[in-house]
């Protein structure tokens, strides 16, 4: 390795489900209306913050367990994740379900 040149940096946190290039289901409940996915991601840090957005529009936040449901339309999607250190990561997938 060159003088000066670290070694990669290992991301802190991780997108569970979906998987890259995934595709998701929404299933229809029992009583006929759509239903939802959870989207789950990991930290390193167990007290680490993590901001969800999909689409580009806000889903929320979670602590400690990384688990936030949402109701995405047929097609492709992005879900994003940025932690309270500003480490970001974005997953593309396909829900095959209709809203």
């Amino acid at each position: 390795m060159k003088p000066g040149v670290g070694a990669p940096v290992e991301p802190s946190m991780g997108i569970v489900f979906p998987e890259s290039g995934g595709r998701v289901y929404v299933p229809i409940e029992l009583d006929g209306t759509p239903g939802k996915t959870v989207f789950h991601a990991a930290h390193r840090n167990g007290r680490a913050t993590i901001y969800w957005h999909l689409d580009g529009e806000y889903l929320g936040e979670t602590t400690e367990l990384h688990f936030i449901e949402a109701r995405p339309s047929a097609g492709r999607h992005l879900i994003t994740i940025v932690d309270d250190q500003g480490e970001e990561l974005t997953r593309e997938f396909v829900c095959l379900s209709e809203e």
